[in-house]
């Protein structure tokens, strides 16, 4: 379900609205038949047309499901309409964001308990190195642990008082201002925003032309973490597992933007998914 864009009490509204906006102007293009404006902004490392091609994008969909959703996919053809969107040149970027800020995942944050306190300091954890490969800390406030906001119609009032967020400290002091806020926040939360902030990094990384060895570093440590005696993720093919610098440098050079993108969002939300164990459904 797409969500309206009014969001009651939205701590950063002015980015929601926006973001929002341009991924319904593109769901709309895209059902009309045309090409999706976010397309035609995005990076020039496309998906190949290569044999195959629909079949490895419908893979993709479905593990964005079961990963970012905690669910299974009983009919893989509940998938076919993200990837004709995607064929039709919707983004991964505003696919991801359709689940993630769907009514179905905030009641998943909703109801969900507290996240584990070893998810709690992994999210810290890679939000804070998100943030230096940024080179600025993220916009998240006091109120950013919340589940995501209920849409309002135009004038209309979600009937709380909300009071007015206050920015996170930088420095020294962020590392504690993160466990305090975050301590009592869903596992759902925690993998929204930490995948909010991944796209964040990936783009201007990508911008300054940064992106290629940023990745092939990241993503080795993280392999590295998850080898025996570590956190032990699978990130879903044994080539993710892999801690070689090279090879994922290599990998990224060749590779979409598309792909960069849900990489980064599959290691996140894997991650956090194995360390929340309490949570039900598949990780």
């Amino acid at each position: 379900m797409l969500l309206l864009p009014f969001l009651a009490g939205c701590t950063d509204a002015s980015r929601f609205f926006r973001q929002l906006h341009a991924e319904w102007d593109a769901a709309r293009a895209v059902l009309q038949g045309k090409e999706s404006p976010l397309a035609k902004k995005s990076h020039p490392r496309r998906d190949r047309e290569v044999p195959g091609l629909r079949e490895q994008r419908a893979q993709v969909i479905q593990e964005m499901i079961r990963v970012v959703e905690r669910r299974a996919v009983a009919d893989p053809r509940a998938s076919l309409p993200l990837v004709d969107a995607w064929e039709a040149g919707a983004t991964i970027e505003g696919l991801y964001r359709g689940r993630v800020w769907s009514s179905e995942y905030r009641a998943r944050e909703e109801s969900s308990g507290f996240a584990s306190g070893r998810a709690v300091q992994v999210f810290i954890q890679e939000a804070l190195s998100f943030e230096e490969a940024l080179g600025r800390p993220s916009s998240w406030t006091d109120q950013s642990a919340r589940p995501l906001a209920r849409p309002t119609g135009l004038g209309e009032s979600s009937g709380t008082s909300v009071k007015e967020p206050l920015p996170l400290p930088a420095g020294r002091e962020r590392r504690a201002a993160l466990e305090r806020v975050f301590s009592q926040a869903s596992v759902f939360t925690l993998k929204r925003l930490l995948g909010e902030l991944a796209l964040e990094c990936v783009e201007e990384l990508e911008r300054q032309g940064r992106l290629n060895d940023w990745y092939a570093e990241w993503a080795a440590r993280l392999a590295a973490e998850s080898e025996p005696g570590g956190a032990a993720v699978d990130f879903g093919l044994a080539q993710r597992n892999r801690s070689d610098v090279a090879f994922h440098r290599n990998w990224a050079r060749e590779a979409s933007l598309d792909r960069i993108h849900w990489e980064v969002l599959n290691r996140v939300h894997r991650i956090l998914n194995e360390l929340d164990p309490e949570t039900e459904g598949p990780r």
